[in-house]
């Protein structure tokens, strides 16, 4: 898993680590990247998250599309 956060302000990195901390222990943390940007894509947003994520083989399934 990997996960970047795009944020506003820097003055609010204190506060993405310490919820970043609080959701994951040092030995499930993903690899992370944080990147400050000029906007996001709703305006009133100050954090955006792009986590991605591997399914096990083992647990995948294909989606039911109804067809």
């Amino acid at each position: 898993m990997s996960l970047t956060i795009y944020f506003l302000d820097p003055a609010d990195l204190p506060a993405i680590q310490k919820v970043r901390a609080e959701i994951f222990t040092p030995e499930t943390a993903p690899a992370s990247i944080l990147i400050q940007t000029p906007g996001l894509v709703a305006p009133d947003l100050l954090v955006e998250l792009a986590p991605i994520a591997v399914i096990p083989f083992d647990r995948f399934r294909e989606p039911d599309v109804g067809v």
